[in-house]
């Protein structure tokens, strides 16, 4: 049986996203090239930091193509300065009190809390602190929620009326 079979709510809540992620599930364990950061997110000896790194590639891959197409070295710090810039281009399909397509300022927040949560990133520097397993599986809950909506279209070009 696999090491996540100890957490069966993980396991219940990856048949929900994994689609998502590009993970396919069987009983018995996961069948992916990309599930490298759900073994260090809950393996029996966890790599917190590890799984960030690769979290925040999850969320790169799907958000700088769609933001930065032209960029040959996008980052998610791009994306997010992009969407922060041309935001007023952008619309999100929740919409706001009066009806109209909502603004993408909640998913910026969102980019900018799993980016600047990476604590870790820039070794040496007094506000490197280790990455908490906390801290990662909460920017694993939230990247699961950026992938879904980004590759769903839910943050797009505004429609001009």
């Amino acid at each position: 049986m696999g090491k996540l079979a100890a957490y069966p709510a993980v396991w219940l809540d990856l048949r929900k996203v994994g689609p998502f992620l590009g993970i396919t599930t069987r009983p018995g364990g996961l069948k992916s090239e990309r599930h490298s950061y759900l073994q260090k997110l809950y393996d029996l000896h966890p790599d917190p930091s590890g799984a960030y790194v690769d979290i925040i590639l999850a969320v790169e891959a799907v958000s700088c193509p769609l933001f930065l197409p032209a960029d040959k070295l996008p980052t998610l710090g791009k994306v997010i300065a992009h969407l922060e810039a041309a935001g007023a281009k952008y619309e999100y399909v929740l919409a706001d009190r009066t009806g109209a397509p909502g603004s993408p300022e909640g998913v910026v927040a969102m980019l900018s809390d799993i980016w600047e949560g990476h604590s870790d990133r820039h070794a040496g520097g007094p506000l490197c602190v280790p990455v908490s397993q906390e801290s990662a599986e909460a920017a694993f809950s939230v990247a699961v929620t950026l992938v879904q909506l980004f590759s769903k279209g839910a943050v797009r070009p505004r429609s001009r009326t």
